[in-house]
């Protein structure tokens, strides 16, 4: 009978040891998933933010400066001579609640406009400078 008994407490020392490690496994297995899906978010933002920082920037540049111009074409608007275009969650336009922000700022000097997305209130998403070659801005 006593080598049944110490069976039974082996088989069952193996068995809680094995639960251990797929629950161990299971564990980092999750975490790393939801580092993959943080890392797809912040690469679709910085994606979409890429698009509409150069599509601005191209819009700036071809209209030669003129901010309000820019703003019509990119369906925002100028407030206190920036630029400001708000979008939805899936970058569409969107006038209330948005997402993310474009502003297009002159600088001080004159000489460069400063466009940021920027995530809610949070950090800039990214920021790109532009600048017409001999162009006057308006």
């Amino acid at each position: 009978m006593r080598k049944t008994r110490s069976k039974s407490v082996l088989f069952l020392m193996e068995l809680t040891i094995v639960i251990l490690l797929f629950s161990i496994s299971a564990a980092i297995c999750m975490m790393i998933f939801a580092q993959a899906k943080q890392m797809s978010i912040n690469s679709r933002d910085l994606t979409g933010a890429i698009m509409h920082l150069q599509s601005a920037a191209e819009i700036y540049k071809a209209t030669g400066g003129d901010r309000n111009e820019t703003s019509r074409l990119l369906g925002g608007e100028v407030v206190g001579g920036d630029i400001s275009v708000k979008y939805s969650e899936n970058w569409s336009p969107a006038a209330a609640e948005p997402t993310y922000e474009l502003k297009m700022t002159k600088a001080a000097d004159g000489s460069a406009l400063f466009a940021v997305i920027r995530a809610g209130s949070a950090e800039s998403v990214y920021e790109l400078s532009v600048r017409i070659p001999g162009g006057e801005q308006r």
